[in-house]
């Protein structure tokens, strides 16, 4: 996230998932919080990463438990958002 009036100026801060703990941390220079998924969603993300996560075995997930999974979006787009 930017705070500032331009790209040249201003703070940047960052939201990461802990894949190994299952937490989110807010990122602001020298300081890291851990926070809620709620509190990822309100903010507006200008830029996403995204890894991909490898299934051991013959594992396969249904298209009702990938349904589960997915939490719609409080924004105008309609578009539903995914966190692990």
């Amino acid at each position: 996230m930017h705070h500032g009036k331009g790209f040249g100026s201003g703070h940047y801060t960052a939201y990461c998932y802990n894949t190994e703990g299952g937490f989110w941390v807010h990122c602001n220079d020298s300081k890291l919080n851990v926070c809620s998924v709620e509190e990822v969603c309100k903010t507006q993300a200008y830029i996403l990463f995204y890894t991909q996560r490898t299934v051991q075995g013959n594992a396969r997930i249904s298209e009702t438990q990938l349904q589960a999974q997915v939490q719609p979006s409080n924004n105008n787009e309609g578009r539903p958002r995914t966190f692990p």
